[in-house]
């Protein structure tokens, strides 16, 4: 098998969630330094804003620095992960097209009771590897990956239960809050001091990020395992 991926076995979603994790532990320590330095950008960023006051106004710029901070951290997993050897087939235009459908069509999911957006999410988790690594021009990697999933949505499913926890479950504190500041019970607010919140809430925001790097990296596992040769993922997970 390429890159040794495959280092596990198993039958059933649970089994085969154990190859993902597997591969996605070996291409999260590829990138150490890199997931690492992401991170204390992100930390320092918070810190400058809501507690020093710098950075007001410039939200645009730090979502471009962040944007393309995301992108070359996914080129690091692709490289160092092994996955592509030689020069992209895929440039940041086109991650961006595929960061920007795929957002848009995900959050609309979400938007119809959840369910159907994290099914795009799923199916269309490996389709950056496939645009960047692969002759996949923009929107068709999004058919491809959805091609490539379409016989281990669970596997996958029981892979992202730990990073949809994540990233979902401070979003629905957040709207909690929203909701608790308009009426007066927000938990924060009555609980803690504004400076304790403040490091409550980088907690939170942490742990969603934490949960979206988890996405990342688990796309370029999916990737690395559903590139293979169908006959030889058959074998891998019968």
């Amino acid at each position: 098998m390429k890159n040794g991926a495959y280092m596990g076995s198993g039958q059933g979603p649970f089994g085969r969630a154990e190859l993902y994790w597997i591969e996605a532990l070996r291409i999260a320590s590829a990138t150490w330094l890199e997931l690492a330095l992401y991170l204390a950008f992100y930390v320092a960023y918070y810190v400058a804003l809501n507690f020093w006051g710098f950075l007001q106004g410039s939200l645009d710029l730090v979502w471009i620095v962040d944007l393309v901070l995301i992108y070359l951290l996914t080129v690091a997993m692709l490289r160092k992960g092994g996955l592509v050897a030689g020069e992209l087939r895929g440039g940041f235009g086109r991650y961006f097209l595929i960061s920007l459908v795929s957002a848009l069509a995900i959050l609309a999911g979400m938007l119809m009771l959840i369910v159907p957006g994290v099914m795009l999410m799923i199916r269309w988790l490996p389709a950056l590897g496939f645009a960047l690594a692969e002759e996949h021009q923009g929107i068709d990697a999004l058919g491809v990956s959805w091609d490539a999933t379409s016989e281990d949505f669970w596997g996958l499913l029981v892979s992202l239960i730990l990073p949809i926890a994540m990233t979902f479950g401070p979003a629905g504190i957040y709207l909690y809050e929203a909701f608790g500041i308009e009426s007066g019970e927000s938990l924060f607010g009555r609980a803690v001091s504004s400076e304790t919140a403040a490091w409550l809430y980088l907690g939170l925001d942490l742990t969603a990020l934490i949960g979206n790097i988890i996405f990342m990296i688990f796309g370029i596992a999916a990737y690395s395992l559903l590139r293979e040769d169908p006959d030889e993922l058959t074998e891998v997970f019968s």
